[in-house]
This record gives structure tokens, sequence and C-alpha cells, in this order.
């Protein structure tokens, strides 16, 4: 897994048509996020068959390698690479997941692996209960004359901007309205003044307090992604049985979802 500002360490194994090593004259492409492109690269040739080029990420995102090979063998290859951003949504740290798992601090063989799955507890936590790491939001709303605007990423921070999407659209300062932080409701100072046309509106939202219990779920998550591909670790599981949560794509345990679920029904409230 690599950061914004690693270097990718990009591999290939070039083989002739009897799967024997071979040499050829190797390039790299490589399509970025943002969907330019750079290079060609040439690649480093430490041995027969072997190239590899290590690349200075820039972007977040998805990266794809294109290379290419031409002379005395010639052949294509696509492979793709992610970069994660370097403001992270990790709801625990890496170390408090290792902590969970009773592994040592200073084994670092499996950091990429727990990453990833602290990742992807993180996103479905943060999808089932709105966002926990602090950040900015920006989200086109539908005024329709209509007396509130609806935030979708709660619970909201702050308000930073409301830019007209039209330019018939009355301009529209923070100052002028107010938000109920939990619902992301939006109203106007004015009572009985309206919406009138659409806006972008930019705003901070998540917790800068994540709740125990947030932490505590996730925690459970990652051990039992872990355990369902390596084992049962030393830490007891307690017999846990599975559920699948709306919009999940995987089962967790019933005490991660006990956890979460009331901050399930605040925002169904809400």
């Amino acid at each position: 897994m690599y950061d914004v500002g690693d270097s990718a360490h990009l591999t290939i194994e070039v083989r002739d048509v009897n799967g024997a090593l071979a040499d050829s004259t190797v390039a790299l492409n490589i399509t970025l996020p943002d969907q330019t492109t750079v290079g060609p690269f040439t690649p480093s040739h430490p041995s027969l068959g072997e190239y590899f080029y290590d690349y200075p990420t820039v972007q977040a995102g998805r990266h794809v390698e294109h290379w290419s090979g031409t002379g005395a063998t010639v052949f294509a290859h696509t492979d793709v690479f992610d970069v994660e951003p370097s403001a992270s949504i990790a709801i625990v740290s890496l170390a408090s997941i290792k902590t969970q798992l009773a592994k040592k601090p200073t084994s670092t063989a499996d950091d990429d692996e727990l990453r990833g799955y602290l990742l992807s507890a993180s996103e479905n936590i943060e999808t089932a209960c709105g966002p926990c790491a602090v950040r900015s939001f920006t989200e086109r709303v539908y005024g329709n004359n209509s007396y509130a605007l609806f935030l979708t990423s709660t619970p909201v921070v702050s308000l930073t901007s409301f830019t007209p999407v039209d330019s018939w659209t009355p301009a529209l300062a923070v100052a002028d309205v107010t938000v109920n932080l939990n619902s992301g409701k939006v109203s106007r100072l004015f009572r009985g003044w309206p919406f009138i046309g659409d806006y972008d509106v930019t705003y901070t939202a998540g917790r800068p307090v994540v709740p125990s219990s947030l932490r505590t779920a996730c925690q459970i998550i990652v051990q039992h992604l872990w355990e369902t591909r390596r084992g049962v670790v030393g830490v007891a599981q307690g017999g846990d049985e599975t559920v699948t949560l709306p919009g999940w794509g995987y089962a967790i345990p019933n005490r991660a979802a006990e956890l979460i679920g009331g901050f399930r029904e605040m925002m169904f409230v809400a």
C-alpha cells in the first residue's frame, strides 16, 4: 500500500514463448488518477528478464501501469496500483489494531494488509454512521423554493461557502443561514424566505472526537476480517455470530453491529 509521496516499486518479469526469462527493450507509461499519462520511463534491469521502476507518487487514487516490450521479445502488459490520500479516514490507529490482534508493535510484515482492512472497515462505518475523519465536502443542493436544504454528510462541523449554480440564483452568505449540525438541515435566518435556485455548498463534516463505540467496532471488524483470512489469533472472539448490514459487502460480528447501531438510528431519525 502506498501513500502520496511514496515511491511505488513497480516490477515485471519478461518471458519468451517457452516461458523462460528473456530480455526486451522495455518501456513503462503510467495513467494517473486525473487521466493524464506520464512516461515513457526506462526501467532498471538488474538481471535476465527482470525489470523494475520506482515511481514517486504525486496523486491519490488508481494508477494504471502500461508495460511494453520491443525487440527480441515483444509484449504488452497492464496492471494497476492504488495510492492512498495523505489525509487518512482510518477511525483508529494501526498500532491499536496490532494491540487488538496481540501482535508485537515491531512486527511490520502485515502492515499493508492490516491497513487495507482498517480502511475498509472505516469506509463502511462512515457509510452507516456518517463521517468520522473531519474533512471538507462539496455537494450540490437544490433550492426549488424550499425552506430548508439538507446536507448529506453529517455531523456537520461548519459551513464554508455557498456558490450559486445559475446566474439568476441569488447570492447567499454563510452568515445568512443556520445549520443543524446533527441533521445537516440548513435554514434561512429570516424565516419565511425560501431558497431560490441551486447552490454548490462547501462545508466541513466529521467527528473531532470519535465515539469510543465506533472505535471499538472498527477494531472488532478488522479483527474479524483478519481472522477470516488467517485464522483465530490469541484473542477470544466470544463465539459471536455475524450479520450483514444494509450497504455492507461482508458480514460483521454482532458485537460490532450493536456498537454502531445507535449511530445508524440517529442518522435515520435525522
